[in-house]
């Protein structure tokens, strides 16, 4: 969220909090999964997210958000996106969750592929 954001000082926000804001978020067709659980989410919380403004991809959100178009739901992982003006928060709801997929070529010849295919 900006920084000037209403809920900036706290260090949680219950994701009801939220219900009136305008939401920054990677449309559906770019990352279903996790656009449907931000959505069911909401709905859970009692509110419909008021979609604001698309962003083409996660870190985009980010910018969009320093330029004050809304807050952002997104992976904890986006949090080391460092842009002057926005903070992060942590988000109390339960079930909120972000699946991944992994892709690699089939029969790939990497010895790190292959560890890290055996990691996963």
């Amino acid at each position: 969220m900006p920084v000037t954001h209403r809920l900036a000082s706290r260090k949680k926000i219950a994701l009801a909090d939220l219900a009136d804001e305008p939401f920054v978020q990677v449309p559906r067709v770019a990352g279903g999964t996790l656009f449907d659980n931000i959505v069911a989410a909401c709905a859970a919380a009692g509110f419909e997210p008021q979609l604001a403004q698309p962003a083409p991809q996660m870190a985009s959100a980010v910018t969009l958000v320093a330029a004050g178009l809304g807050i952002s739901i997104v992976p904890k992982s986006i949090t080391q996106v460092r842009v002057a003006g926005v903070v992060y928060r942590l988000l109390v709801t339960r079930g909120l969750r972000a699946r991944l997929a992994l892709a690699a070529q089939r029969d790939d010849p990497s010895a790190v592929v292959r560890n890290f295919l055996a990691l996963a």
